[in-house]
């Protein structure tokens, strides 16, 4: 996953733009298209954050739990 992207407001997981058409807004998670899913919580610490590699992998680790 390429975090980073949630600072561009593109998806992390296929490069897309996280609005526009078939994105889903829950009120409390984004539903993107390709399958990935983000609370508004999250979004908002992994954007406000510092991305390192280290956190790259530790939230990749985190993801595939969920």
């Amino acid at each position: 996953m390429k975090w980073l992207n949630l600072k561009q407001n593109k998806c992390p997981k296929c490069d897309k733009s996280l609005y526009g058409a078939g994105v889903e807004d829950t009120g409390s998670m984004i539903i993107h298209p390709c399958g990935f899913k983000i609370s508004y919580i999250r979004f908002s610490s992994i954007v406000n954050s510092q991305i390192t590699t280290a956190l790259e992998k530790k939230w990749d680790q985190e993801y595939a739990e969920n």
